[in-house]
């Protein structure tokens, strides 16, 4: 509604069995990066960090480069595998992240 872009970064189980993932939230005066979770049919966002994050959505960032050391810790201790590919990512939506 605020103009905000939100773009998914990755997804993954996390230890409790819920659906998460990572996104970045960017608007014209200020950027993110958070953790929100799948849980009870509601995204309820578990971690998030007003980090400026420099460039823009279109341009290439090495993995780790500006990520926040609460998300990146979140990740570390929740996930339960690795991130989803595509296709699997693809599956779990259209299943209604069960």
């Amino acid at each position: 509604e605020d103009g905000s872009r939100f773009r998914p970064v990755l997804s993954f189980k996390a230890n409790n069995g819920d659906w998460c993932r990572e996104y970045l939230l960017e608007s014209d005066t200020s950027a993110g990066r958070g953790v929100a979770c799948f849980d009870d049919g509601n995204w309820v966002t578990q971690v998030f960090s007003a980090q400026a994050v420099p460039g823009t959505n279109t341009e290439y960032r090495p993995a780790g480069s500006v990520d926040s050391d609460k998300v990146a810790q979140f990740v570390a201790d929740n996930a339960s595998n690795v991130a989803l590919g595509a296709k699997e990512e693809a599956e779990v939506i259209a299943g209604g992240w069960q």
